[in-house]
């Protein structure tokens, strides 16, 4: 028999992911006003990092919370996880290679969404609108290549209002 998800280590997860998104809307913001040349800036290179420096505790929370098919997160991120830390590296160093790194690194999270969407379905709307946000997000984060980078900013924003209120919804249930 499978264990039961744990929620609230799950809803630590989820509120460590709700500070990265912060930070991801600050930087995709700067870089819509900027331009995106400007990701070598102080500035951008400080995001980024913050941004990479959360996805270990919210990695540690998620695989901890006894997610159905865990390994779907358990294997590809860490391995989504050297990439982009190769990537945050040459970024500081100016490296434009940089970028695509950590690009390709994000085509990790819709993989790793699945065993977190199956940990959160029984919440409805919230969890079905989780996971579509995170795999356009995921996918559509390339698009800032091309001079696109405001379909991805939109898209974190909604991801953003949609896990705060997957959050509440999760807290309500552990307290009711």
């Amino acid at each position: 028999m499978a264990d039961k998800v744990d929620l609230l280590t799950l809803v630590r997860g989820l509120t460590i992911s709700l500070f990265a998104g912060s930070f991801i809307i600050a930087e995709m913001g700067y870089l819509v006003l900027n331009g995106f040349q400007s990701v070598f800036t102080p500035f951008s290179k400080f995001m980024i990092l913050l941004i990479y420096i959360t996805a270990f505790p919210a990695y540690y929370y998620y695989v901890s919370s006894r997610l159905p098919n865990v390994w779907l997160m358990k294997y590809p991120v860490p391995f989504a996880l050297i990439i982009e830390g190769i990537g945050v590296v040459f970024l500081f160093l100016n490296n434009p290679l940089s970028i695509y790194l950590i690009v390709v690194g994000y085509f990790f999270e819709p993989i790793a969404g699945i065993s977190l969407f199956l940990g959160i379905k029984n919440f409805g709307l919230y969890s079905k609108l989780f996971i579509i946000t995170a795999w356009i997000f995921g996918f559509s984060l390339s698009l800032f290549l091309i001079g696109l980078g405001i379909v991805p900013f939109v898209t974190i924003l909604i991801k953003m209002v949609d896990t705060g209120l997957l959050v509440l919804k999760m807290e309500g249930s552990l307290s009711g």
